[in-house]
């Protein structure tokens, strides 16, 4: 007796597991960014934005599932940067308004939004001493040690 129930237990859990599914037809794609419908969605309108949520819900009709993908998102704003050091966007703005401005520099990013670095013409030219000064004291080692190089009798 406990065989048989073994065995027609067996039987209907092995049926009920290989019962086909029926599997819907179709399934229609909603997308909510900032919980606003958006038709037509194929990415572009989320460029610029850091997605701070995602999340999918499947509503099944008879034949058909509609999936909801519910994307928050927020703008991601560049950094500043004026000679070296973090400013404000508006600080930023005035100075590339009315200030004198010697270099810019866009640098792109994704998840930080970006830097934007900006040189006034002051610190361009601190730059260029800078650097004209380490070439000079190089040129002046490089010198030097041609010179001692000969003076021991090698060859450069």
């Amino acid at each position: 007796m406990i065989m048989v129930t073994v065995f027609l237990s067996a039987i209907i859990a092995a049926s009920l597991t290989f019962t086909p599914a029926n599997a819907p037809s179709d399934t229609t794609n909603r997308y909510y960014i900032n919980g606003e419908l958006v038709e037509n969605f194929d990415g572009s309108q989320i460029v610029g934005h850091k997605i701070t949520a995602y999340k999918i819900d499947d509503i099944k009709a008879r034949k058909q599932v509609v999936r909801i993908h519910h994307i928050s998102t927020k703008i991601v704003e560049p950094r500043y940067i004026l000679d070296h050091e973090e400013v404000s966007k508006f600080v930023a703005d005035s100075v590339m308004v009315y200030g004198n401005v010697g270099s810019v520099k866009v640098i792109k990013g994704v998840e930080t939004g970006g830097l934007i670095v900006i040189k006034t013409k002051d610190q361009v030219e601190k730059e260029e001493e800078i650097k004209r000064s380490s070439e000079a004291r190089m040129q002046a080692r490089i010198k030097e040690y041609k010179e001692k190089l000969k003076q021991e009798g090698r060859r450069n």
